[in-house]
């Protein structure tokens, strides 16, 4: 959040509960996310590596940044 207003000046609200009817960045280091119905995809990034994936395909849109681990799921929200 700290360094999406650092870059941008807009101040996005963080929460752990899927938000209804808007669009969604979601940030993890791991393999399964409550209350997320399908699997994740599964990431070949090596440690303190990540990768961005977008799903259209629910209600609601979703950009992912799925990160090895904790370092990359933080270099890849930066």
């Amino acid at each position: 959040v700290e360094e999406i207003e650092k870059r941008t000046g807009l101040r996005l609200p963080a929460g752990e509960s899927w938000p209804e009817g808007v669009p969604v960045i979601a940030i993890t280091s791991g393999s399964t996310v409550p209350s997320w119905k399908r699997p994740l995809p599964a990431s070949s990034a090596r440690a303190e590596g990540f990768r961005l994936f977008a799903d259209s395909s629910g209600p609601r849109p979703v950009v992912w940044i799925l990160g090895a681990d904790k370092r990359g799921a933080l270099f890849g929200a930066g």
